[in-house]
């Protein structure tokens, strides 16, 4: 089981780079569906590999996103700082600062924490450097339809 969910490792990790280069609404799109498929995968494979492992793979989503923006910020400089950007940076520092130093949590803890305060300003600086046309709006608008519905259903279902 190691060998098969560490080969769907190396295909996620080879998607996940490949859409962060794109940084545009496909990027989005397999985003979103590995949202929703993650945790399946996850709970199909909890007892039978290792816990790093699945850690890893919990992470790679995130992963994305980051090098999404740093590509973006490196190739076309994109991301300028403005008033708004540097009050946001000056949150993520302060909350780095309190979460990894300011605490009596085990250091694992304060990361893990850390982290899910970093996605909200994560997910305001891929919107600003993601690469999305008008036509690309609809596609994305739509996609979003049919993701909301499939999670409905699944959510009806599981309270079934």
């Amino acid at each position: 089981m190691d060998l098969i969910f560490l080969s769907i490792c190396v295909l996620y990790g080879i998607s996940v780079l490949y859409f962060a280069q794109k940084n545009d609404w496909t990027m989005l799109r397999f985003f979103l569906l590995v949202v929703m498929f993650q945790n399946i995968l996850v709970i199909l494979f909890s007892g039978k590999v290792s816990t790093s492992l699945i850690t890893i793979f919990s992470l790679m989503k995130e992963g994305m996103l980051y090098i999404a923006v740093v590509l973006c910020a490196l190739k076309k400089n994109v991301l300028k700082i403005k008033k708004m950007d540097l009050l946001l940076l000056t949150g993520v520092a302060m909350l780095l600062l309190k979460n990894l130093f300011v605490t009596s949590a085990p250091l694992s803890a304060a990361i893990i924490s850390l982290r899910q305060c970093l996605i909200p300003f994560l997910g305001i600086i891929v919107g600003k450097s993601i690469r999305i046309n008008k036509d690309s709006v609809g596609r994305v608008l739509k996609f979003n339809v049919r993701y909301s519905t499939i999670l409905a259903v699944l959510g009806i279902i599981e309270l079934l």
